[in-house]
C-alpha cells in the first residue's frame, strides 16, 4: 500500500470507523504564492456518505423554496452552457 492510503477513517458526524469507500473524494486548491499557480488536492471528505445524505436531506425539507430558486437558477446557467 503507498504512503497516504487510508483504509478506515472515523466521520467527523457519527464518530464511527468505516471504511475508506464510505467517505467521498474531495477536491481543494491550495494557492502556491512563489510559484504563482495553485495546487490541486484531492483527499477523503470528513463526513461520510450517509452523513452528508442525511445533512442535505434535512436542509433541503427545511429550505424548499430557497432550494428551488438556486436549482432553478444551476439549471439554467446549464442551458446556456449547451
Amino acid at each position: 500500500m503507498r504512503a497516504g492510503m487510508v483504509r478506515a477513517k472515523v466521520c467527523s458526524k457519527c464518530k464511527l470507523k468505516k471504511p475508506a469507500s464510505d467517505f467521498s473524494i474531495g477536491t481543494t486548491f491550495r494557492y502556491r504564492k512563489r510559484l504563482d499557480d495553485y495546487v490541486k488536492r484531492t483527499k477523503l471528505n470528513s463526513e461520510c456518505k450517509a452523513c452528508i445524505t442525511k445533512r442535505v436531506t434535512t436542509w433541503r425539507k427545511a429550505n424548499v423554496k430557497r432550494n428551488m430558486v438556486y436549482q432553478s437558477k444551476y439549471h439554467r446557467i446549464l442551458r446556456r452552457q449547451k
